[in-house]
């Protein structure tokens, strides 16, 4: 059964994981960044079948030192969540699949970045975000697609994987880029259930075309 909190689980949105951004500047107090949030335009998530499951920010404060220079940097992301639900063969409401999106600041100086994953791979922000949420295990690369992601030709790349929750193993289908836009950098995710996917794929990936930021 493809629960709720078992969508959760894969759905590798761990925001905490994407802070520990840092920027040096003259001056000694904090560097604050806000990332703008970011979603998917709602004529398309009514189209497809999605609804708004949870909206969350979270900031990071903490001391940073570079080039002899010590800092307190606080960075807040926001992170937006996108379920779809079906009734399951006993009746009850299951989740099929989902989309996430964080949006973490950029954090440039000099022409250089210090957002950790702001030169990653796909495959390296999915590993990255998934260990920090450890519910997720990343297999093999399935393929890659090019979409158009806030007006730039993106990768979005699939992978295999399997999911953990309460000692079961669920096999899933998760799809993951990312791409900068203004100040920010915005991290898309969608997955499904494996054996869900003639139903599922082609919403997943609609949803990437759909996404707006600021919103």
């Amino acid at each position: 059964m493809y629960t709720r909190r078992r969508a959760l689980a894969i759905s590798a949105v761990g925001i905490g994981a994407l802070s520990g951004c840092t920027e040096l500047v003259m001056g000694d107090g904090p560097i604050v960044r806000e990332a703008s949030v970011a979603e998917v335009e709602s004529g398309l998530l009514n189209e497809r079948g999605f609804d708004l499951d949870e909206r969350r920010e979270e900031t990071f404060s903490e001391e940073v030192s570079a080039g002899g220079e010590t800092r307190r940097i606080e960075a807040t992301n926001h992170a937006t969540i996108y379920t779809k639900s079906a009734a399951g063969p006993d009746g009850e409401e299951i989740q099929t699949s989902l989309f996430g999106l964080v949006s973490t600041p950029a954090f440039e100086f000099v022409g250089q970045s210090f957002n950790p994953i702001a030169d990653d791979e796909n495959e390296e922000i999915l590993e990255f975000v998934s260990s920090e949420v450890g519910q997720l295990d990343v297999g093999e690369e399935l393929g890659e697609t090019t979409i158009s992601v806030l007006g730039t030709d993106t990768t979005v790349s699939k992978f295999d994987g399997t999911a953990t929750f309460d000692d079961q193993r669920v096999d899933v289908h998760v799809y993951v880029t990312s791409v900068q836009n203004e100040e920010d950098i915005v991290v898309g995710i969608g997955g499904y259930l494996e054996e869900l996917e003639d139903e599922e794929e082609d919403g997943v990936l609609a949803l990437f075309e759909g996404i707006e930021h600021p919103s």
